[in-house]
């Protein structure tokens, strides 16, 4: 048992529902590649993120991955900065 603990990778990941005006799913994911990302990556503990959209509905998930629960706990506080942050800026 210790053999396969050794040999197992632990992420921690957060999915978040996104709901996008309708025609504006391509401004969205600029918004997220060029703003949202790069802030990611300088929290610390984060390893990636995956942005999945539906351009005609608007909906989609963000999905972040993380090496801790405290690390992803802690992006959560960011995030939610960075969003009160985003919708001033963007109408998305």
């Amino acid at each position: 048992m210790k053999a396969l603990q050794k040999d197992r990778i632990l992420m921690y990941s957060r999915t978040v529902t996104l709901q996008v005006q309708p025609g504006k799913t391509d401004e969205a994911v600029r918004i997220y590649r060029d703003s949202v990302i790069p802030a990611a990556k300088k929290q610390h503990g984060f390893k990636g993120a995956l942005l999945l959209t539906d351009s005609i509905t608007g909906k989609g998930y963000s999905i972040t991955e993380w090496e801790t629960e405290a690390d992803m706990k802690a992006g959560e506080v960011s995030r939610l900065v960075s969003r009160c942050k985003l919708r001033q800026k963007h109408s998305v």
